[in-house]
């Protein structure tokens, strides 16, 4: 069910990690967004969000090989 918390494509996520943000997984053509960053699903953050649900701690390689770790705090439907 969309906005049931499961992180879907095209909703907007708030995550906590080393700081809390706000973005949106979509691909480009799909965000039509210019006020929240967009991230595509195949990116390791968004591959790693993909169908988490709030509370889950996921955990994602960056560039330079280290490990990240995030939780979901909510997933959205985004309506930009």
């Amino acid at each position: 069910m969309v906005g049931d918390g499961d992180g879907r494509i095209g909703e907007a996520f708030v995550v906590a990690g080393m700081d809390t943000e706000t973005f949106l997984i979509a691909t480009r053509e799909d965000s039509g967004n210019q006020s929240l960053d967009t991230y595509s699903p195949n990116s390791p953050l968004g591959a790693a969000l993909l169908n988490a649900k709030v509370g889950d701690t996921r955990e994602y390689s960056v560039p330079s090989g280290a490990q990240v770790k995030v939780t979901l705090v909510s997933a959205e439907p985004y309506h930009g």
